[in-house]
């Protein structure tokens, strides 16, 4: 996308090359210890994964999913067959084939991350779920090793045990999104900045803005970081940093690097995604809906005691009582970021509560949650029990209540999708333009079913019904046909050519260009055949495929552009 291109490869270098030396840091050379909680983990993270059927369903669970999926192939694809030409028009022809791509509307770390798996693996759906469960057991790992600064080791590793069982974990390793890796460099991030705090060092003042950084170059939302280190500073009163030369390089190292980006998302954002008004009804509101999906995520039982280890751990910081304690800045810091994340989603004004933003505060409410419990097994009068068998019994009580009220594995189901490709794929003929109308979650289906199945690059064109058919913003507003009739619709496809066409029955975005869709293919029976049809189940749509009957145009060049004015300013104009 305009503008990107510019910044993409400086990005790319800096997150590989920093990703090998950042370990070492945050765990102060327990390199081995590290690998052995996340190779403890991972299967435990592809069981679970798995059990959701995410493995035999589409990519298309979230409206975003298949944006990311196109996205990390577009440039795999351009990294394995076409570095050295332009970046720019090989993302816009990539975007006529495959109309998902969205580089520039979110920073390129994950998807740059998910393109070199994919060279260094297969580019296969198998492949972007493994990369998923690597993510959440990397996540778990991080969060038992710092725990281990507080509690003892079998406690610290449960405690990622616990994080990987949790239903918002289960969801995020379930669909391709950039939640848990956010989540992964936030928490990189805080640890970084804890080190910074510490020693007040400019060589861990460049670790915390690199770090900080690639977490603002994964996704918007790591501002957060930014009120993290307000919070950092309230708490441990080390207002003298800001006097200092490292918090200054620090600073322009994050507007430099992290900055860029998110001047390039907002462009891009205009116009197209509405924003809420500031308000404090609005900041209300936010606080209230995320304290719900937290209440529900975790169960009533343990978000109080995380309340509680929060109180535990902060009010003697307030109160000047902890200058003496080794532990405190490591309690900072995860109060800062847990406090950082809550106070950014809450004044957020481009989204309504969603338990994807809230994921990197959660392993941080099970450390305050567990400290919660030390804190109250210490203070409960029971002389009888040792502290640790009260702790063990609360913590067990907790977990019971959690895995009655709140533990489920969620269940990704196939639409259909996928099994319409494989119907559609053979024979093959170069550019087969398909045009597809569903829902969003149908078109992502589809279009990412199909750029996983094309093993030459741009080998299928798709056209979603959505934009080929009608107008609309992103958020499905604004709603305007482009065409009045079938005649037309018909003219408008054979110019292109069209050579099949998919309809969803089940669901569609907008009931409209199904009809007239439905219209044009019944009145052309000579030109257009039943191919094949997937019946509505349990498990999937009710799908129909047509294919062209027509004179065959397999000779004639694709002409088509794809409306891009609402987003770019202009249309894309690509011949074949």
């Amino acid at each position: 996308m305009p503008g990107a291109e510019k910044e993409y490869g400086v990005y790319c270098s800096l997150g590989e090359s920093i990703a090998l030396k950042v370990l070492p840091r945050l765990f102060s050379g327990n390199l081995r210890r590290f690998a052995i909680h996340f190779l403890s983990y991972l299967p435990l993270v592809l069981v679970l994964q798995y059990h959701t059927g995410v493995y035999q369903s589409e990519l298309s669970h979230q409206p975003d999913e298949s944006a990311h999926v196109v996205t990390s192939l577009m440039i795999h694809d351009y990294l394995k067959t076409s570095i050295g030409t332009s970046p720019l028009r090989f993302a816009e022809n990539y975007y006529i084939h495959y109309p998902k791509v969205a580089f520039g509307i979110w920073p390129p770390l994950f998807h740059s991350t998910a393109a070199l798996w994919m060279l260094l693996f297969t580019r296969t759906h198998t492949s972007l779920l493994i990369l998923l469960g690597v993510e959440c057991a990397l996540c778990a790992a991080t969060l038992a090793m710092f725990a281990r600064r507080f509690l003892p080791p079998v406690a610290a590793f449960g405690l990622g045990l616990f994080m990987i069982l949790m239903p918002a974990f289960q969801n995020a390793t379930s669909v391709i999104m950039v939640d848990i890796f956010l989540t992964v460099m936030e928490f990189w991030a805080a640890l970084m900045m804890v080190a910074f705090y510490r020693s007040g060092a400019m060589r861990d003042a460049i670790w915390f803005g690199l770090s900080t950084s690639l977490a603002m170059l994964t996704k918007g939302n790591a501002d957060a970081l930014v009120l993290a280190f307000v919070f950092m500073l309230l708490l441990t009163r080390r207002f003298s940093l800001l006097t200092r030369p490292p918090v200054f390089v620090a600073g322009t190292m994050i507007l430099l690097l992290g900055g860029p980006w998110h001047l390039i998302t907002l462009r891009l954002f205009k116009n197209t995604i509405p924003l809420a008004p500031l308000s404090l009804s609005r900041v209300w509101m936010m606080f209230s809906g995320y304290t719900a999906i937290v209440t529900e995520r975790l169960s009533l039982p343990i978000l109080l005691f995380a309340l509680l280890g929060l109180a535990v751990e902060c009010v003697p910081m307030l109160l000047g009582k902890r200058k003496e304690d080794p532990l405190m800045f490591d309690a900072a810091g995860a109060a800062s970021l847990l406090l950082g994340i809550v106070a950014f989603q809450s004044i957020a004004t481009n989204s309504d509560p969603d338990d994807r933003y809230i994921l990197p505060a959660l392993p941080l409410l099970l450390l305050f949650a567990a400290l919660g419990i030390r804190w109250m097994a210490a203070h409960i009068p029971l002389p009888g029990l040792s502290v640790a068998v009260r702790a063990t019994l609360l913590a067990a009580l907790s977990l019971g209540w959690f895995a009655k009220t709140a533990f489920a594995l969620p269940h990704r189901a196939q639409m259909g999708f996928a099994q319409t490709v494989n119907a559609l794929l053979p024979p093959r003929a170069s550019d087969e333009a398909v045009l597809v109308c569903s829902d969003s979650w149908g078109e992502g289906a589809f279009i990412t079913a199909m750029a996983l199945a094309d093993r030459r690059t741009n080998e299928h064109i798709v056209l979603r019904g959505s934009k080929t058919l009608s107008e609309s913003l992103w958020l499905g507003g604004s709603y305007s046909p482009l065409f009045h009739g079938s005649d037309e619709l018909e003219k408008y496809m054979e110019s292109i050519p069209v050579d099949a066409i998919v309809v969803d029955f089940t669901k569609v975005l907008w009931e409209q260009d199904r009809a007239i869709l439905l219209q044009a293919i019944r009145e052309n029976p000579d030109k257009w055949k039943l191919a094949a049809e997937i019946p509505e189940s349990a498990e999937s749509r009710h799908l129909q495929l047509y294919r062209w009957a027509g004179p065959d145009h397999s000779h004639v060049r694709k002409n088509l552009g794809v409306r891009m004015r609402l987003m770019l300013g202009r249309d894309l104009q690509v011949k074949q």
